[in-house]
């Protein structure tokens, strides 16, 4: 599935991005580096695909509930944990690790279960590769 996916989205980045912003030279290293995806082993699970604060409730600090499922589906098991670092590029520090921007990604990051650094920086591709054909507003 994710090899799929991944081609259909590399196919549909144009290869000629906007050239005002020097975007051309950056292409072939984020295309090679989202291919890098392909050859790695993951189950695929259920995921809410856009889990963030503002999707669960919380009352009295318990977890009520988790609304807004229309992006869930079925997705490779790091989906769940590289959409929710999504936004902001997040840059490694000296030791190579990642820095955390904001209070969400420093929890994410600090769960026991998040082991998907690699996969986050090749998402951040595929994102760039997307991202860099939309038009400016």
């Amino acid at each position: 599935m994710v090899k799929t996916f991944g081609a259909y989205a590399c196919q549909i980045a144009d290869p000629n991005p906007p050239r005002e912003n020097g975007l051309e030279r950056e292409y072939p290293e984020h295309l090679a580096n989202y291919q890098r995806i392909y050859d790695m082993a993951h189950t695929v699970v259920l995921s809410h695909g856009d889990l963030a604060p503002h999707n669960i409730l919380v009352m009295d600090g318990h977890i009520t509930g988790v609304i807004d499922w229309e992006a869930a589906g079925w997705y490779p098991e790091y989906w769940e944990y590289t959409t929710m670092l999504k936004g902001l590029q997040l840059t490694a520090g000296p030791d190579g690790q990642i820095v955390p921007k904001t209070a969400w990604q420093r929890l994410v990051l600090s769960l026991p279960s998040f082991c998907y650094a690699t996969e986050y920086d090749l998402e951040w591709s595929l994102w760039w590769l997307t991202m860099a054909n939309w038009p400016p507003w």
